[in-house]
C-alpha cells in the first residue's frame, strides 16, 4: 500500500485519520545513484538488512526501491560525487526516467536541493497516483490491506525546544 493511501482512507470515527486534516504536496523519493544498479539487482531481502516491517516481510530490496521509484513525483539521485562519469549518470538517468517518466529528477550531492523544489509545488495527484501499476495491483488483490506506516515501520514525531536565554 502507498502512502498516499493513508491520507485518502476512511478510518472509523473514534480513529485519527489524515483525510481532512492534512494535504499531501509531493511525493519524493532519494536514492542513492551510486548504488543504484547494484540495489536494482538485489535479492537480498530487507530483513538481511534489519529493515523488515516484520518477520514474514520477505520482499527484497529491488521490490522497494521499484516501488518507490514509480510512485514519486521527485526524484532525488543522491551521490552523484560518487558516480564515476557522464556516461554512468546518464545511464542511471535513463534507468529512472524509463520506470517513471513523469517525475522530476534530480542529480544531487548530499541532498542538497532547494527547499522550493520539494515544499509547496502542488505535484502530488491523487488521481494520478490512483493509475499507478502498484497502487492498481493493491486494490485488485485479494490480501488485506496494511498501510505502510505499518508495513515499514514509518513514524512521525515533533521535535520542539525552548530557547533559553
Amino acid at each position: 500500500m502507498q502512502v498516499a493511501e493513508t491520507f485518502d482512507m476512511d478510518l472509523p470515527t473514534n480513529s485519527l485519520s489524515l483525510k481532512g486534516r492534512a494535504r499531501l504536496d509531493n511525493c519524493v523519493t532519494v536514492l542513492d545513484a551510486a548504488e543504484l544498479f547494484w540495489n536494482l539487482d538485489s535479492i537480498k531481502t530487507l530483513r538481511e538488512h534489519n529493515q523488515a516491517a516484520s518477520e514474514e516481510d520477505d520482499r527484497n530490496i529491488a521490490e522497494l526501491l521499484l516501488d518507490q521509484i514509480e510512485f514519486a513525483d521527485v526524484i532525488l539521485l543522491n551521490k552523484l560525487d560518487l558516480v564515476p562519469d557522464c556516461k554512468a549518470q546518464a545511464a542511471i538517468l535513463a534507468t529512472v526516467k524509463g520506470l517513471n517518466p513523469q517525475a522530476q529528477v534530480q542529480f544531487t550531492t548530499n541532498c542538497k536541493v532547494p527547499l522550493s523544489d520539494l515544499l509547496k509545488t502542488g505535484n502530488f495527484s491523487m488521481e494520478k497516483a490512483a493509475t499507478s501499476p502498484g497502487w492498481l495491483h493493491s486494490l485488485r488483490s485479494s490480501e488485506p490491506v496494511t498501510s505502510e506506516s505499518v508495513e515499514y515501520g514509518i513514524t512521525s514525531f515533533v521535535y520542539r525546544y525552548l530557547k533559553i536565554l
